[in-house]
């Protein structure tokens, strides 16, 4: 049995730890680094700390693990034991994280998941995490990547298409999240809130350009176009030297440019394929791969990419060479010519409710008037691109199945969806039907799929009776009527 890596110490630590030290430093500056006046009135302090390492230390201390033959061992706890072992074929994914400030010290982040919450013990969202030293890192790793399989396939994606992939997959939310994540944190270092200087350098600039909008739109400009700015550039630097490979029952993923991850990915665990792609990317014939597998793409900035683009035409070979046996068919069913108006009329209730409260606010506030044009353009033009991907769902979705696949295509949100599932991964098929619906003989369907937390992919509007004979014929679900 042996230890992890020390440095694991300091991420058994309180979560907040780092900021306790922080009044404490600044104390110390503040007294001219005179220590016994420091010591004096903070002692208490430092005994605080010094006990909250103690406690990590013997955490640590009490935690080991051997990596077998065909599993690994874990043993844990000061007071209440525990102890579980994982075999590596139940393992779904596992994530070797070399990250930037680790890696000098020649340690590495594990994560090993499965389908469920194996052993009882969930640290930090992955049954188990460890901080491996780099010798036994690489000896899990060969454990997992069935090394000793010839190479099948190896895919690089061009730099080229990784930049379109980023492009396209950014996130002005998410980077505005993590940014204002930042700033929260910077204002409880420092001692000082940063909203001021963002609203004094806001102001200095609406005044220097000639824009006519108010400071507040131009403010929320700025903030959108910053945090796509800043999930662009995560997204590049984690997604370079994007390769993968197949070696026998497992999929190895490369990638990172500060921090290398390295994912090891059992085939026989992936829950489906799915082929997603927005209008534009359906346009002019590309489309992404990705894939779901219990751990992969589950941690923050993580996107379960398994091909960042590719053309509709490489799209197959390409899911035949990485993913053998995995198989994508034509629709069988579709929605009928009754179901257009349900499909466009989310997206027109709410270009008229943008429309409406814009003329309401007018009306009644119109001393805001300039902020109130600026805001409903801003609102009208993704609710209006809606509209245009509602209508080009209509026509792309439906169900159908092959080789022991079930193909569901659909439309959610902004993106399209082209998804196979293995149906021995499916968990649960539902038909739901409104009062409408028992009407018009239609119902929608939800398929969900297995895994830790198992994502459903609904259908809209597809005839009840022949979804019933299909769901009979080709999965042998009892449908009751």
């Amino acid at each position: 049995m042996k230890r992890q890596h020390p440095i694991k110490i300091f991420s058994l630590t309180l979560k907040n730890f780092w900021l306790l030290l922080i009044p404490l430093v600044r104390g110390l500056i503040n007294l001219r680094f005179d220590w016994r006046h420091w010591l004096e009135g903070a002692y208490i302090d430092i005994l605080t700390l010094l006990a909250i390492l103690l406690l990590a230390y013997l955490r640590w201390r009490f935690m080991t693990y051997e990596i077998r033959e065909d599993s690994i061992y874990f043993e844990g706890g000061i007071i209440g034991k525990y102890r579980y072992e994982i075999p590596f074929s139940v393992i779904s994914s596992a994530t070797f994280q070399f990250s930037f400030f680790k890696r000098p010290l020649k340690a590495a982040d594990i994560f090993i998941e499965t389908d469920s919450n194996f052993g009882g013990v969930k640290e930090k969202n992955a049954d188990l995490k460890m901080v491996l030293p780099e010798k036994e890192t690489k000896y899990l790793i060969q454990k997992l990547t069935d090394r000793q399989v010839g190479t099948k396939y190896f895919y690089y994606p061009s730099k080229w298409n990784l930049l379109i992939f980023s492009f396209l997959f950014s996130s002005a939310t998410s980077g505005t999240a993590y940014i204002a994540t930042l700033l929260i944190q910077g204002g409880r270092l420092f001692g000082r809130s940063v909203e001021e200087d963002i609203f004094n350098v806001v102001n200095d600039v609406s005044s220097k350009i000639a824009i006519a909008a108010p400071p507040a739109a131009i403010g929320l400009g700025l903030v959108v176009i910053t945090g796509w700015l800043f999930s662009f550039i995560s997204n590049i630097l984690r997604h370079i030297g994007f390769r993968i490979y197949r070696q026998g029952g497992r999929v190895a993923i490369e990638n990172g440019f500060f921090s290398r991850f390295l994912y090891s990915i059992n085939i026989r665990k992936i829950n489906y394929a799915d082929f997603s792609q927005s209008v534009l990317m359906r346009l002019f014939k590309v489309r992404s791969i990705q894939v779901s597998c219990s751990g992969y793409g589950k941690r923050k900035q993580e996107i379960p990419v398994f091909v960042p683009i590719t053309t509709d035409r490489e799209a197959d070979a390409s899911l035949r060479m990485l993913l053998p046996g995995f198989s994508v068919s034509g629709n069988s069913l579709e929605p009928g010519l009754k179901a257009v108006f349900v499909y466009l009329s989310g997206g027109m209730l709410m270009v008229l409710a943008s429309l409406v409260v814009n003329v309401v606010g007018l009306v009644f506030f119109a001393e805001f008037r300039e902020l109130l044009q600026f805001t409903s353009v801003m609102v009208l033009i993704p609710v209006a691109w809606l509209l245009i991907v509602e209508s080009v769902a209509f026509s792309f979705s439906g169900i159908g199945f092959a080789d022991g696949f079930l193909t569901l295509r659909y439309g959610k949100w902004f993106k399209l969806h082209t998804v196979a599932v293995p149906a021995d991964r499916i968990a649960s098929i539902k038909i739901r039907r409104t009062i409408f619906q028992l009407a018009n003989g239609t119902c929608d369907i939800i398929v969900r799929t297995a895994a830790e937390n198992g994502r459903s992919h609904r259908i809209r509007y597809l005839p009840y009776k022949e979804t019933v004979d299909f769901l009979k014929e080709n999965l042998e679900y009892d449908v009751l009527s």
